[in-house]
């Protein structure tokens, strides 16, 4: 499991952007029964996120970790996802945290606002008791 935090100031604005954007419907959402992550639609700013997160995926795709990874993204699916306990991540993934509430790890490492995160391999995305990830999610990453 590799989990890489990439550190990009265009990327936490735009995404500081979001969360002012989002944070009335996503402070509204609660945890769900089936343990599924909350979702609220993304936004033109989440998208924008997105967008600098592709510019800057071939400089960021540079090590051996992205062995078998796409060269760069053409497609890929763009959610808006709340998370109030732990969950796998199974596939390669993309999260920008919008905001973090409590102790959040992607495997071992730990979750802030400051970066954003390529899940390359199966880990799980943990959650203290009492906390919460919202975070714009890129996945199936082509």
């Amino acid at each position: 499991m590799t989990v890489i935090s990439i550190s990009s100031d265009r990327v936490t604005t735009q995404g500081q952007t979001a969360w002012c954007g989002v944070e009335n419907t996503c402070n509204k959402l609660t945890k769900r029964v089936d343990k599924i992550p909350a979702h609220f639609e993304p936004t033109r700013d989440c998208k924008v996120a997105v967008d600098y997160i592709c510019d800057e995926y071939a400089q960021a795709r540079s090590s051996e970790a992205y062995q078998g990874k796409p060269t760069k993204i053409s497609k890929c699916l763009v959610a808006g996802l709340v998370y109030f306990e732990d969950i796998p991540i199974k596939t390669f993934t993309i999260l920008v945290p919008l905001q973090v509430s409590g102790n959040i790890k992607i495997g071992d490492v730990t979750v802030d606002t400051d970066h954003y995160y390529h899940v390359l391999g199966e880990c799980f995305l943990k959650v203290a008791e009492g906390g919460k990830l919202v975070a714009i999610s890129v996945s199936n990453i082509m």
